[in-house]
Parts: C-alpha cells; sequence; structure tokens
C-alpha cells in the first residue's frame, strides 16, 4: 500500500483565500518508510494572511516573502509525487493520512489549482484518512476520550502516551507525531 502523511501550514482557514506556506510529509510504502519532506512556500497571495496563522505558526510575512515560490516548490512536489505514484494509472495512487486530513485534503487541492494543476486527483485516493476520527473511536472504547480537555494533536499524542519531537505547529514535527499516533492506534 502506497500511503502518505501530509500536514501544511497556512495562512488561514479558507483553501480559496488562503495558502499553504509550510508543507511536510512522509511517503510509506508497504509500511516502510521512503522519504520525509518538508518545504517552506512563499504564499500566492499575501493580500489574505491573517494575523492569527502567523502567531500560530511563529512566522512573519518578511520569513514568508524569503520562502521559495509556490511554483517552483510544487514543481518539485509534483515530481516527488510521480516517483512513487503512476498519476496515468487509475489504480496507482496514495492513501492520505492526516491529522484533521480534511482540511489539509482541502488546502493541498486548492493549491493544486492555484499552481495550473487540475490532477489532484492522479495522485491521491479518496477519501482521506482522518487519524483525529480514528484516534476518536479508538480513545472513546478504551474510556480516555471522555476525560480529555481538548482533541489537539498534542492532547491525544499525550494521552497515548507519545512525546513529540519538536515544537507543535511545524508541520514536520505535526507529521511525525500524527503518523506516531496512527502507528499506537494499529498496536491498541
Amino acid at each position: 500500500m502506497k500511503t502518505i502523511y501530509i500536514d501544511t501550514e497556512t495562512t488561514g482557514l479558507d483553501p480559496e483565500l488562503h495558502d499553504i506556506w509550510q508543507l511536510s510529509g512522509i511517503i510509506e510504502i508497504d509500511g516502510k518508510v521512503m522519504q520525509e519532506f518538508d518545504c517552506k512556500i512563499r504564499p500566492v497571495n499575501f493580500a489574505s494572511i491573517t494575523d492569527e496563522a502567523l502567531r500560530v505558526g511563529g512566522v512573519t510575512v518578511e520569513n514568508l516573502e524569503a520562502f521559495p515560490p509556490a511554483q517552483h516548490v510544487f514543481n518539485w512536489f509534483e515530481g516527488l509525487l510521480g516517483e512513487f505514484v503512476d498519476p496515468y494509472d487509475r489504480r496507482d495512487k496514495f492513501t492520505f493520512y492526516g491529522f484533521n486530513a480534511p482540511f489539509d485534503d482541502a488546502m493541498l487541492r486548492a493549491w493544486f489549482k492555484k499552481c495550473g494543476c487540475p490532477y489532484y486527483g492522479s495522485y491521491f485516493w479518496w477519501p482521506v484518512v482522518d487519524v483525529a476520527g480514528l484516534a476518536h473511536t479508538k480513545l472513546m472504547k478504551i474510556g480516555k476520550r471522555q476525560t480529555m480537555p481538548n482533541f489537539k494533536l498534542g492532547t491525544v499524542a499525550e494521552a497515548l502516551g507519545i512525546t513529540p519531537e519538536g515544537e507543535l505547529h511545524n508541520a514536520l514535527t505535526d507529521i511525525r507525531l500524527t503518523r506516531a499516533i496512527k502507528i499506537k492506534l494499529e498496536e491498541l
């Protein structure tokens, strides 16, 4: 099975208005990690950056301006995907995992369009797999969900005895933690 774990950091919450500024992921084939990636990206639209997104991500507009252009990163990313998936074979795609995966899926879909590529579905199966949903179900069954103060990534990891390696709201840290949560859930 071809699996890709993806996390994004963005300039806001609306995929049509806001952009990805960090894209991180882990590519796994039949359970073996093949590649990890972490890209910083200059947003396509600077007019819609929210102050909240900058605060949460710990970046400034000046930081974002210094990142590589979106089209440059997109070309690299599409090439990376093509190393593992044949976009012309309808049976060859990644299963997309994320924590709150529908958000990252929507942001990535919009980014593909903004970069001029209408072929998002050539690389990823739908629907995406939301690790938060998987965790909710498992944690309810074992009686932990009911006692949790929230269901943020760090809180879920803590409930499962997993310690993050790095600061949360860094897409690379978050995606490593998401993968660790999924693996832990499979063990329970």
